[in-house]
């Protein structure tokens, strides 16, 4: 039976070598030999009675049929593993965070007056702008949520 359990996810950590990743491709491995045994043998000219023939045959069917659910589920598994550590590499750590957004925050108060920083998108594109001068691509977008986030910390933004 498939495990929907989906795998614990470390930064470091490679999708191969998660224990149901393992677990999975042991098992495809040994069904796709004895696929292989099976259809060798299916097609042998040997002779086979006919109730061995169709037990043969069903249990050919049966083993394609696991072969596609851990394929499916080796897929799913990726897809979710891979989501995961997307996750994990773009979160953040609160505390690190904060310290970017006070950082922000002393080059804004620095920089703009008070009734400026009550616009992030004015100065999100004057910074797009001077990083674009130095051939660093950021959006104006991505600049105000940063610049947003750094205003919260003064009391100068709401959402």
């Amino acid at each position: 039976m498939v495990n929907d359990k989906t795998p614990e996810v470390n930064s470091d950590q490679k999708f191969e070598d998660t224990p149901e990743y393992e677990k999975l491709t042991d098992e495809l491995e040994i069904l796709n030999q004895r696929f292989v045994n099976y259809k060798d043998t299916y097609s042998s000219p040997l002779s086979l009675s006919a109730y061995e023939r169709v037990k043969l045959k069903n249990d050919l069917e049966e083993t394609q049929h696991r072969i596609k659910q851990i394929e499916r589920r080796l897929v799913d598994l990726r897809l979710e593993f891979d989501k995961k550590l997307r996750a994990i590499e773009e979160e953040l750590p609160t505390r690190e965070r904060i310290t970017v957004q006070k950082v922000i925050a002393g080059f804004l108060i620095d920089k703009y007056k008070e009734n400026e920083l009550r616009h992030p998108y004015t100065i999100a594109k004057d910074i797009e702008g001077a990083l674009q001068s130095y051939g660093i691509k950021l959006t104006d977008d991505t600049i105000a949520k940063w610049i947003e986030e750094a205003l919260q910390l003064l009391n100068l933004y709401e959402k």
